[in-house]
């Protein structure tokens, strides 16, 4: 979904965007859909209010976390300075995170870009690897 939700937003505005992922071990529902919806709100952010010309999402495994980072070049902002009423996006990622028993991370200065990552521990037992869906078999 991640990978076609990069090209549907290169295919709208005029950001490059590239998905970056590693074989992911399986994952609860809730967890792909939280991992999901930050990636969209924070493309969706990164293009509307960023101004990005270049977003790269991804998606890997660090130790026993899932690791999602959205990264762009746009005008970054100062994430402490963010009102109520202009963070709701920021507060529905967060919450988002929170749900799913993860942690978000909001890294972005004024003039130099944002990145969004979202690390959850995973639940189920890693070596149950995900099928990629360019694998035969």
């Amino acid at each position: 979904a991640l990978d076609w939700y990069t090209s549907d937003i290169e295919r709208r505005s005029e950001v490059i965007c590239r998905f970056d992922h590693q074989p992911i071990p399986a994952i609860s529902d809730a967890v792909a859909t939280a991992a999901y919806r930050i990636a969209q709100e924070a493309m969706t952010n990164a293009v509307r209010h960023g101004r990005a010309a270049n977003i790269i999402v991804s998606l890997k495994v660090v130790g026993n976390h899932l690791i999602l980072a959205v990264r762009d070049d746009g005008h970054g902002f100062d994430p402490q300075g963010v009102n109520a009423s202009e963070g709701i996006g920021l507060a529905g990622m967060k919450e988002r995170a929170n749900l799913v028993g993860g942690r978000l991370r909001v890294l972005s200065t004024q003039g130099q870009g944002t990145e969004i990552r979202l690390a959850v521990p995973f639940a189920e037992t890693p070596g149950s690897i995900a099928h990629d869906q360019s694998s035969t078999g």
